[in-house]
């Protein structure tokens, strides 16, 4: 069996066989490159997102400061938009809405407490959503 091997025109072919199956390893290798780069690039942008997202709800409830210290039902709160941010394509719709205390329970009743949604499409379909809550002290009535 041994000598069968050895027999060099037994050998015809198997260079052949050997380079299909090299290239097959190497393309299964770069598949899989191309995958974990696609997933890297989307999982990327998804944060690009998401912190931007965080920084436009800051800011709104940052905006919202101008009323801390007035006088009960003096908060104004701004209609849902639509807005990008730095010439970056995506768009973001921001809601602000004042929460119900009641529904919180043992805030008093000078507390009041402001969530800011922003909500986006992610490139590769879903959506993102993020929420701050920001609690905003008013004065009594005089």
């Amino acid at each position: 069996m041994l000598r069968y091997l050895r027999c060099p025109r037994c050998q015809r072919g198997w260079i052949f066989i050997d380079a299909l199956i090299g290239m097959v390893i190497v393309a299964i290798a770069l598949t899989a490159l191309a995958v974990a780069y696609s997933q890297s690039t989307a999982s990327s942008a998804s944060s690009n997102n998401y912190l931007r997202a965080v920084y436009i709800a800051q800011a709104q409830l940052e905006s919202l400061k101008r009323f801390d210290r007035q006088l009960p039902n003096s908060i104004v709160l701004p209609a849902p938009q639509q807005m990008t941010m730095g010439g970056y394509p995506q768009q973001f719709t921001v809601q602000v809405q004042q929460i119900n205390v009641a529904a919180l329970g043992g805030l008093g009743e000078r507390l009041v407490p402001v969530r800011v949604t922003v909500t986006w499409q992610e490139p590769r379909g879903g959506a993102g959503q993020v929420q701050l809550t920001g609690y905003y002290y008013q004065l009594e009535r005089p």
